[in-house]
């Protein structure tokens, strides 16, 4: 079930977090990384509870954004750093196939909308 691998990445988040240096810098990072690992486990589960075709794609567009964040998080820790790019390399494979489905379910909804619009005219 997504929801479940939606959890087990926001743990993921918290272990890439936890290896972060202590500075001002790897706290902000890790915490950016984790807020964006709940949030998207949380509009997830939003998503699958709209109560119409337009909420439910809003709601996959903003769990894409989270994806997204969650990319440019660990690019910075890596880019700058913070961890080697073999520890966070799991991570970000995760995040793009994660990316890859959002923006799919997207397009699929959005024709399915289409179309629905188009038998109703």
């Amino acid at each position: 079930m997504l929801q479940d691998k939606l959890i087990d990445l926001a743990v993921k988040a918290k272990v890439i977090a936890e290896q972060l240096p202590a500075t001002e810098s790897g706290k902000y990072m890790g915490k950016r990384l984790i807020e964006s690992s709940v949030d998207l486990a949380i509009l997830y589960e939003e998503t699958t509870n709209s109560q119409n075709r337009e909420q439910f794609i809003t709601g996959l567009r903003k769990c894409a954004m989270e994806v997204g964040k969650m990319r440019v998080c660990v690019i910075i820790i890596t880019e700058s750093g913070l961890l080697e790019p073999g520890f966070t390399k799991p991570f970000m494979e995760e995040c793009e196939r994660l990316n890859a489905l959002y923006m799919k379910s997207i397009i699929t909804a959005n024709q399915h909308r289409n179309k629905s619009n188009e038998d109703n005219t």
